[in-house]
């Protein structure tokens, strides 16, 4: 049976040498899978008996990598992939330690693990990386050259698993440097915008605030979804499925007119008189927003006459001065300019409701602790304004 056994690993060794001289001398390679893939060798256990033993020869093995263009060993590629499909994150915290103290017994105090289980992930994430990592100098252990470069990387992919899978950083406004970026309606501006950037001033000193018009070149719900502000304020309704809303607050709605107007003296205006009377308006966002005032109006079937619409909502009240047209609006936007002008409001019709405000924001910051905290401020601004009646 011994010189049967012998006899096949005899032939088998001059197999392999007959065809790889015939491969080189016809320039070809091997088929796929190797010439000899269905070769069977025989190995000898401790009872005496053959064993059958499908894998082909060390031997063989290397011949077919080496005929396959490799060179017996993985690539660095391959490696790589290996290393991705086989290391998990309790290693990658070992690693950091381990690089971190050069000691596989300060590492194994610090993870509250077993020295014997640290040597032993040491052992497998040198088998992953192919490098020794951590090697005796005298009596300590020093990083090899691979082994100071993975630490940086080690640290960014850790934090970067930890700022995932962790709670959301807290929000200290008064150590941020953040930008706020807000978007306004014009008549807003006057009323509100001063309050909000005092306080914004005071609660978060380092961070800066850009604030922006809206009009009908400016698409807010697609400057909210590419990031480009972080929160709009508004007077319209029906915003955006998307995007969410806030009640900030409700103001009674007014005709502010020059002195000089024939209705000036009215305390309320019916409705006939302010569906006869001449009308200024901003410029509409869209024919398909007219506005919170025409939406109103268009509810009960009616529609004003606007003589002139203009760009700048802010220009109006000094309009209004030289002119008999008459502007609606809310009675804190009134009130600031009857303050600055000579000019008078009137209570708008009964069947007006109120002039609702509304803070916008967008569904990708609704967890986030900087825009969660501008929110707050801003409708702590809204609260504190006084009220005021037409």
């Amino acid at each position: 049976m011994y010189l049967l056994v012998f006899i096949l690993n005899l032939l088998i060794h001059l197999a392999e040498k007959i065809l790889l001289m015939q491969r080189l001398t016809s320039g070809g390679g091997f088929p796929e899978g190797g010439a000899l893939s269905g070769v069977v060798s025989l190995t000898w256990r401790r009872s005496g008996r053959p064993a059958r033993d499908t894998a082909a020869s060390p031997r063989l093995g290397a011949t077919r990598l080496a005929h396959r263009g490799g060179s017996g060993y993985p690539k660095e590629e391959d490696r790589g992939r290996a290393m991705l499909k086989q290391i998990d994150t309790r290693q990658l915290r070992v690693l950091q330690v381990l690089l971190e103290e050069c000691s596989v017994t300060r590492a194994a105090k610090i993870l509250d693990q077993s020295q014997p289980h640290v040597s032993l992930t040491l052992r497998k994430l040198r088998e992953i990386t192919g490098d020794p990592i951590l090697v005796r100098s005298g009596s300590k252990l020093v990083p090899t050259e691979r082994g100071l470069g993975m630490l940086a990387h080690v640290r960014a992919v850790l934090g970067g698993i930890d700022r995932i899978v962790g709670s959301p950083e807290v929000f200290d406004p008064g150590a941020s440097a953040a930008t706020f970026r807000l978007a306004s309606a014009d008549c807003m501006e006057a009323i509100f915008l001063p309050p909000l950037l005092q306080r914004l001033r005071e609660q978060a000193p380092g961070a800066r605030v850009v604030v922006r018009g809206i009009d009908a070149s400016f698409d807010y719900a697609e400057a909210l979804e590419r990031d480009e502000i972080d929160a709009v304020i508004c007077n319209w309704p029906g915003a955006p499925g998307h995007l969410k809303t806030a009640h900030l607050m409700t103001e009674d709605i007014v005709c502010l007119m020059g002195p000089q107007h024939p209705l000036a003296g009215r305390d309320r205006l019916s409705v006939e008189e302010y569906l006869s009377a001449d009308h200024i308006a901003p410029v509409a966002r869209s024919r398909a927003d007219p506005g919170p005032i025409d939406l109103q109006l268009a509810e009960h079937g009616l529609r004003r006459d606007i003589q002139v619409m203009v760009a700048e909502f802010n220009l109006i009240p000094h309009i209004l001065l030289a002119s008999d047209v008459i502007f609606t609006s809310s009675a804190r936007f009134a009130g600031y300019f009857e303050s600055l002008m000579p000019l008078r409001s009137v209570s708008a019709p009964e069947m007006f409701g109120g002039l609702k405000f509304f803070l916008l924001w967008h569904e990708r910051a609704q967890s986030d602790p900087r825009n969660i905290w501008l929110r707050g401020q801003i409708t702590a601004v809204a609260r504190s304004l006084p009220s005021v009646s037409g």
